[in-house]
């Protein structure tokens, strides 16, 4: 599967409709100092889309770092383990 398959792929967004897409607030799962606050797109029930810095957030003002931003990448990667591996 190359990277243009993927569901994520730029050229994937641009042909999604964005119709039903609703922005939920959320926090950022990692635990470092800056506590982000992001604006989640939801595609469906169990899909996520674009992540984005929350304008609401002084300190970071809108910014994320480029782990949190690709987030629906990487939850929706179809290489993504979803179970542990045996040693």
């Amino acid at each position: 599967m190359s990277p243009d398959d993927h569901a994520y792929s730029p050229d994937a967004r641009a042909k999604r409709n964005t119709s039903g897409v609703t922005t939920v607030p959320s926090v950022c799962p990692h635990d470092c100092t800056s506590t982000c606050a992001l604006d989640v797109e939801r595609l469906d029930a169990r899909t996520i889309g674009r992540v984005r810095g929350s304008q609401r957030n002084d300190y970071t003002a809108g910014v994320i770092c480029e782990k949190v931003a690709r987030y629906a990448e990487r939850i929706h990667h179809p290489d993504r383990l979803m179970k542990p591996l045996r040693r």
